[in-house]
């Protein structure tokens, strides 16, 4: 059993060759010296969300209230969250800036207390 080759498919042509030549030019990348580039500004990635969603707003909102109120109603997973949960929480909210100023002037108020972080 013999296997027939056609004889255009397999040969190099001047015509295939000029065409390889000229796709390899314009997908070839650039070289050029450093410092011919444009200069960029740094990219300041965030490390941490900077936000609050909704929800999480009305989270804390609820714990600084179950705070000032001075009895923890507030219900995560199951179970009420504990004081000391609730104070670090809202510690991080307060720093983040994501407490509403009312709830901050009634923390101060109340002299609701943070050092048990």
């Amino acid at each position: 059993m013999t296997i027939q080759i056609p004889d255009s498919d397999n040969r190099f042509t001047r015509r295939r060759i000029f065409i390889g030549a000229a796709a390899s030019l314009i997908c070839a990348p650039a070289i050029v010296k450093v410092s011919s580039l444009m200069p960029i500004r740094a990219l300041i990635l965030p490390v941490e969300r900077q936000y609050a969603g909704f929800v999480q707003r009305l989270m804390y909102q609820s714990l600084a209230d179950n705070l000032i109120t001075g009895r923890m109603n507030t219900i995560v997973n199951g179970k009420t969250v504990p004081d000391i949960h609730a104070c670090r929480a809202i510690a991080h909210a307060r720093a983040q800036g994501w407490l509403s100023p009312q709830t901050v002037k009634l923390l101060d108020q109340w002299h609701v207390s943070f050092s048990t972080i």
